[in-house]
């Protein structure tokens, strides 16, 4: 956990020194480190799981997102898709009647977004904007009877992300905000 927070910490204050460094000109152009046309993958876990009806979870918030680089209008847009899936169960008693609750949780989305150059060597922040579709599929067994149900829903979420490269073609990326099924969503990132 201290090594979540130092590498939180760090990139606020490097956001925080380098927001006084830009030109506006910065942000009408990509980050060095995601230029044009690059293309980069995202393998991410949720710290927190959104819309678990009841238990623990089974399989934590897992995601994958895929992001190009498109320039729109001369200003440095990413289009792509994202896929999240999490299972959660429970089991409890209420008098002589037994409930075993199962939960899969699937989202898939189209993904847009704008990256912002502060000019910092290897950074990449971006806002991004997520539609698509959420599926519950669950099953409640009452007194081993079983009652399945799938529900989808409307997927439509906004985030802040960052994405720092270690190396040319790997790195680590952080979103806050809701993109799928889960507020906070760390992993690794690939970028061609």
């Amino acid at each position: 956990m201290k090594k979540f927070l130092s590498a939180i910490f760090l990139c606020s204050v490097i956001s925080g020194v380098s927001i006084f460094a830009f030109e506006a000109e910065d942000l009408k152009t990509y980050p060095d480190v995601t230029p044009a046309g690059s293309f980069a993958i995202n393998g991410g876990i949720g710290i927190n799981a959104l819309g678990s009806k009841y238990g623990e979870l089974t399989v934590p918030p897992l995601s994958v997102s895929a992001d190009y680089a498109l320039p729109l209008g001369g200003l440095p847009f990413f289009v792509g898709g994202i896929f999240g899936f999490y299972a959660s169960r429970d089991s409890w008693k209420e008098w002589t009647t037994s409930y075993e609750y199962t939960g899969l949780f699937f989202d898939i989305g189209a993904r847009f977004g704008y990256h912002f150059n502060w000019t910092v060597p290897n950074l990449d922040t971006y806002a991004v904007a997520t539609l698509g579709v959420g599926i519950e599929s669950s099953n409640l067994k009452i007194a081993g009877k079983n009652h399945p149900d799938t529900d989808p829903a409307v997927l439509f979420g906004v985030a802040i992300g960052g994405r720092y490269f270690f190396t040319p073609n790997l790195g680590a990326f952080l979103e806050l905000g809701y993109s799928s099924l889960s507020i906070v969503t760390l992993g690794v990132s690939f970028k061609f």
